[in-house]
């Protein structure tokens, strides 16, 4: 009997590094250079390194404005985001924040901008 078990996404980390793979972001180069510019904003962030041929990206921040788990859940919230909104235009590639300027608090720049816990 095979038994299949679900696949558990990429992550390895090191303290101020962190490479993981981003849901859609294989082969999808719009949502790579959206990734990138919502994941600048955060404060912290040193370098962001994405990539659409692997789908996964990596990311170098201070720990001392930014903690591993504050980051992974920020990461998480973008995903979701990004995710929203590729649903709600299904015809497009991918959906980063300038496919969200007429609705600025609906894009993943707000979700990535909130305070934790709020």
């Amino acid at each position: 009997m095979i038994s299949h078990t679900p696949h558990e996404p990429f992550c390895r980390s090191l303290p101020g590094r962190i490479r993981l793979e981003f849901a859609g972001l294989q082969q999808n180069k719009r949502k790579e250079a959206d990734l990138r510019r919502e994941l600048a904003l955060l404060p912290g962030i040193v370098a962001v390194d994405a990539s659409a041929v692997t789908g996964r990206v990596l990311i170098r921040y201070d720990e001392r404005l930014l903690s591993e788990p504050e980051l992974r859940r920020r990461l998480a919230e973008l995903e979701r985001a990004f995710a929203e909104q590729a649903a709600a235009a299904p015809g497009e590639q991918a959906a980063g924040p300038s496919a969200m300027a007429a609705e600025p608090e609906a894009g993943p720049r707000a979700m990535a901008g909130r305070p934790a816990g709020g």
